[in-house]
C-alpha cells in the first residue's frame, strides 16, 4: 500500500534525527578567527573547567546558497571526503546525492523500496524515495588546525536522492531533522562581526542570554507544515503564513496572494531549479517594492517573486486550506536581517534587524 506524504516525510524525520547525536567540544579562537569560545559566562576562570554551550562553525556561501562543510573521516572508500551541505530549513530530511552515495559505497541502512513509498514532495519540487545511507561521524570543515580532528556529530544518516541544484552546489542538504538536534538553537550570523567571517553557532541545551541581545523573539506557528517551520508574516500589511526556507535564494508568493495584494508582475519568467533534476519552474518578478514584516522586524524587498511551487501545491492538497502557507521566505529576505536564530525545540525564531554596521560584506 502506498503511504501518504505525511507518513513518508515523518518517517524520514524520525530516521534522521534519532540516529544522529551531537558531540560537544570547545572551539577556540584560532587561525580561522571564527569566534570566541562559547561559554556559560564571559568571566570564567581560565584555570577552571569550561562549561561548553555550543560550537562555532564557518558559514560559507556557494553562489546564493548558505552551506555548511562537513567531512567524514570513517568513510572507507574515501576517508575525509568533504561535502558542502545546503542548509535547508524547508526540507524534512538530510539528503545526499545518490551519485555520491554510490561513488562512496555508503552502507545502506534501509532500502527505499522497504519503506513502501513511491515518492513525495518538498517545497522545491517532487523527489523519489531513496535509500537511507550511513555517513557516520562528521567533522566541521574550514576549522583552525587545532580543531580539525574534533567530532561534530556521530552516526549521521541521509536519504540518497537526485538533488538537482543541491548536487551542483555541494552534494547534500541538511534539513529540519539536523536543526532539531540542537535544542538551544542554530544561529545564522549572515555577515560576521568585527571583521570575522560569517558563522553558524550551534547551541546544545539552551540559548544564552547574551545571544538574545538586540534580537526579537517571534513564535513559530504551532502547527508545522509536514515538519518544516512556518511563521506568521505580513506583506504590505496582510497577514500570511510563510515557510522559513534557508535553502531558497528568493522569496516567493503565490499568484493568488499577488492578485489579492494588487502586486503586478513583470512580463516574462525567471527559471529556477528545484531540489530534483526535473524541469526548471518559472516565476515572475514583481514590478513594485513590497514591505515584509516578521514580528517587529521590517524588511523592504525591491522585488518579490510570484509563482506556484509544485511541491507546495502537491502537499497543500493533503492539508486544510487554513494550514497552507502562501509564502516561501528565502535568503533574499532573511539576509536583510543581521542574524537569525532558529530554535525548533521552543518553536521560536529570533531575528536581529540591521541596526549594527556590517563590516565584512555588503548587505544590499
Amino acid at each position: 500500500m502506498v503511504k501518504t506524504i505525511s507518513h513518508y516525510l515523518n518517517c524520514f524525520v524520525l530516521l534522521s534525527a534519532a540516529s544522529s547525536s551531537v558531540t560537544a567540544f570547545l572551539v577556540q579562537h584560532g587561525a580561522y578567527n571564527v569566534a570566541k569560545p562559547l561559554r556559560s559566562s564571559e568571566s570564567v576562570d581560565e584555570t577552571e573547567p569550561v562549561s561548553v554551550i555550543g560550537v562555532v562553525a564557518p558559514l560559507t556561501y556557494v553562489g546564493p546558497y548558505a552551506c555548511l562543510g562537513l567531512n567524514f573521516p570513517n568513510i572507507e572508500r574515501k576517508p575525509g571526503f568533504e561535502i558542502n551541505f545546503v542548509l535547508d530549513t524547508a526540507a524534512n530530511v538530510n539528503t545526499i546525492s545518490s551519485e555520491i552515495a554510490s561513488e562512496l559505497d555508503l552502507p545502506v541502512l534501509i532500502k527505499g523500496e522497504d519503506l513502501s513509498i513511491l515518492g513525495s514532495a518538498g517545497a522545491g519540487g517532487s523527489f523519489q524515495a531513496g535509500d537511507i545511507v550511513l555517513l557516520g561521524d562528521s567533522r566541521l570543515s574550514g576549522m583552525p588546525e587545532s580543531q580539525q580532528n574534533n567530532t561534530f556529530m556521530t552516526n549521521m544518516t541521509a536519504a540518497a536522492m537526485n538533488l538537482g541544484i543541491a548536487n551542483a552546489v555541494g552534494g547534500g542538504m541538511l534539513g529540519i531533522s539536523f536543526f532539531d538536534c540542537f535544542k538551544g538553537g542554530v544561529e545564522f550570523d549572515w555577515y560576521g562581526t568585527d571583521g570575522d567571517p560569517p558563522t553558524l553557532q550551534f547551541y546544545y541545551d539552551s540559548l544564552p542570554e547574551n545571544a538574545k541581545e538586540n534580537a526579537s523573539c517571534i513564535s513559530l506557528d504551532t502547527e508545522d507544515f509536514f515538519g518544516v517551520a512556518t511563521v506568521s508574516v505580513k506583506i504590505n500589511g496582510k497577514a500570511l503564513r510563510a515557510i522559513i526556507d534557508t535553502g531558497a535564494p528568493i522569496t516567493i508568493i503565490s499568484p493568488a496572494v499577488a492578485d489579492e495584494l494588487g502586486i503586478s508582475k513583470k512580463d516574462g519568467t525567471v527559471k529556477i531549479k528545484g531540489i530534483d533534476d526535473g524541469d526548471a519552474m518559472g516565476v515572475s518578478k514583481s514590478l513594485d517594492e513590497v514591505t515584509l514584516s516578521i514580528g517587529d522586524v521590517n524588511i523592504n524587498l525591491d522585488t518579490i517573486f510570484i509563482g506556484e511551487l509544485p511541491g507546495l501545491a502537491m502537499a497543500s492538497n493533503l492539508v486544510p486550506e487554513c494550514r497552507q502557507p502562501q509564502v516561501l521566505l528565502g535568503l533574499d529576505a532573511l539576509r536583510r536581517t543581521y542574524r537569525m536564530i532558529l530554535i525548533l525545540s521552543k518553536a521560536e525564531v529570533w531575528l536581529e534587524g540591521r541596526q549594527r554596521k556590517i563590516t565584512n560584506n555588503s548587505v544590499d
